[in-house]
Order: C-alpha cells, then sequence, then structure tokens
C-alpha cells in the first residue's frame, strides 16, 4: 500500500502536518502542533492507555455546533503503543502520537493515495487537520472517546464511540426499543443550533426517527421532523445499548412547509451511547430534508 506523506524541516519545535492527497495532488492546510505547556490548570490527568483502543467517530463539532458528515461513512482511529492508523473515509491513514496526562500530539500522518468523490475528500480533510490539531483528550465515560482540537481556522471536538468487543460477552443486537436524546439540531426545519429533542423507535427491520423543538409548557412544537425506514446495518458498541444505525429512508415530513414525502429515497446515520441519542444524519431526496443532531446534554 502506497503511503504519502510531507515531513516538516525543523522549525522553532513546530511540525508540519500531513499532505492529504486527491487525483493530482492536493495539499492541506499546515496545521502547526503546540508544544506541551508546563500545566493544564483545572485538567484532570488520564492515563495514556485510556485512549488505546480501536474508535469510531460518531461526530464532529466547531465551536460546538454540529457538523454534518457525509451519510454511511466510516471515520477512525485505531491507538496501539505510540502509533495511530485509521481511515478518512476514502483513504487509510497512520503516524505517531504522544500523550502527558490529558495532552495529546497526534502526527505527522501518511494516508494513501485514493480518489474519491469530493464530499468525502472534503470530510476526510476536515478530519485528518482536525486529528493533527489535537490538543488533549478525555475518557469521560467508557466506550467514550473525545478529542479536543484547534487549527489555524477553527477549534472543535472530535467525538468517539468504541469498537473494542469483548468476544466472551457481546453486545446483543438492538432488535426493538425506543431510544430518546437532547442537545442541539439544525437543517431543514431547524435554525441554526436549535435546542432538539429526539426519538429513535425501532421494530426489527424498520426504523422511525423523530427530531423536535419543544415550544413553550403550552405551545405546540416549533418544529419537527420525521424519518422512516428500513434498517440497513447496526454496529454494535462495547458499552450495553450502544450501537450505529444505519438506514434507508422511505418517507419523510417535515413541519417547516408541511411537506410529505411517500416513496422517497434517503439514508440515515444514527449513533446511540447508553441508550441515548448521541447524534444523528439524515437526508431524504430533497435538499431541504437534511438535518444533522448533537447530543451536548447526554453526558
Amino acid at each position: 500500500m502506497n503511503y504519502k506523506t510531507a515531513y516538516s524541516q525543523p522549525l522553532a519545535g513546530c511540525i508540519a502536518t500531513l499532505i492529504v492527497g486527491s487525483v493530482g495532488v492536493t495539499a492541506a492546510s499546515p496545521v502547526m502542533a503546540q508544544p506541551f505547556p508546563k500545566k493544564l490548570p483545572f485538567q484532570t490527568a488520564q492515563s495514556s492507555s485510556l485512549i488505546i483502543g480501536n474508535w469510531r467517530l460518531s461526530n464532529m463539532t466547531e465551536s460546538s455546533a454540529p457538523t454534518p458528515m457525509v451519510p454511511s461513512t466510516d471515520l477512525t482511529a485505531d491507538f496501539a503503543g505510540d502509533r495511530v492508523t485509521g481511515t478518512g473515509g476514502c483513504n487509510r491513514f497512520n503516524g505517531g502520537f504522544q500523550t502527558r496526562g490529558n495532552q495529546l500530539k497526534i502526527g505527522p500522518l501518511a494516508t494513501t493515495f485514493k480518489a474519491c468523490e469530493e464530499p468525502l475528500m472534503t470530510q476526510e480533510s476536515r478530519y485528518l487537520k482536525a486529528l493533527q490539531g489535537a490538543q488533549r483528550y478525555e475518557v469521560a465515560n467508557p466506550g467514550q472517546l473525545t478529542i479536543f482540537y484547534r487549527t489555524d481556522r477553527e477549534s472543535g471536538t472530535l467525538r468517539y464511540l468504541s469498537q473494542n468487543t469483548n468476544p466472551g460477552n457481546p453486545t446483543p443486537p438492538a432488535v426493538q426499543g425506543t431510544f430518546q436524546g437532547r442537545g442541539v439540531a439544525q437543517g431543514s426545519a431547524f435554525t441554526r443550533g436549535r435546542t432538539a429533542t429526539t426519538v429513535l423507535t425501532i421494530d426489527r427491520d424498520n426504523f422511525g426517527f423523530e427530531l423536535t423543538e419543544p415550544g413553550g409548557r403550552t405551545d405546540a412544537p416549533r418544529a419537527r421532523v420525521q424519518y422512516r425506514g428500513a434498517v440497513i446495518r447496526r454496529t454494535n458498541g462495547s458499552v450495553p445499548n450502544s450501537f450505529t444505525l444505519d438506514g434507508r429512508v422511505r418517507s419523510y415530513t417535515s413541519s417547516a412547509n408541511l411537506r410529505v414525502l411517500n416513496n422517497t429515497t434517503g439514508t440515515c446515520r444514527i449513533e446511540v451511547f447508553d441508550a441515548r441519542v448521541i447524534s444523528s444524519s439524515c437526508r431524504a431526496a430533497t435538499a431541504e430534508s437534511s438535518t444533522q443532531f448533537l447530543g451536548l446534554e447526554q453526558f
């Protein structure tokens, strides 16, 4: 497997970042790795062994706002020893990492050199830049990793769910049930960054997913969007009642313009952790049907 990487020249202790490839060489803007400060107050030290394992990205945020993700793509980071490997949704990557307490440095990284469609390449470039801008990490709950990053253009968080499994005690698949969440939604009927509640209902191979912006004490909901369809795939996490659901949308309803679409097409990816919806990215056939949700108040 061919890897493409860029190596920095010594520049006052800074490290230049990954070159992300597509057809014809496309270079990512450099992310300058920050040296470890002597002390990070108000952070509790964690063992570096907590980050070791296989992780799959559940969502990216910038300034506490959820970032739309390309549906049905897997972005991963697998930490072992002092190396990190994974996929950006199109290309594989590998590189080194260092920890000191909660502080984290990643890169430089090397990637394979494969071309994919533009949405995937843009998402991958942003993800890999964010990884190489890593500042610190937290493993606040079993099976959940958060990496806090800062680049030359933005700061935000990468949120992961563990993909480590225990063969002797596997998590049973979620065949049916109802899972709720509370956080922030955007897209379709929702103004950017609006408080919303979610309800995911699974009945064997069918699912229903509803996002609602609550009204006042006596008012009707300000906005409501519903997706219904068939379950394509369920990927179970290492924590009970934790899984990722990929679904094919068959119907869509929105209160924004009283829009009802039956026999439509689309996709949904919904993340559930400890029986609570923590993120989603759904869309139907029309542009205004796309929504993203981030469970900011789950933990």
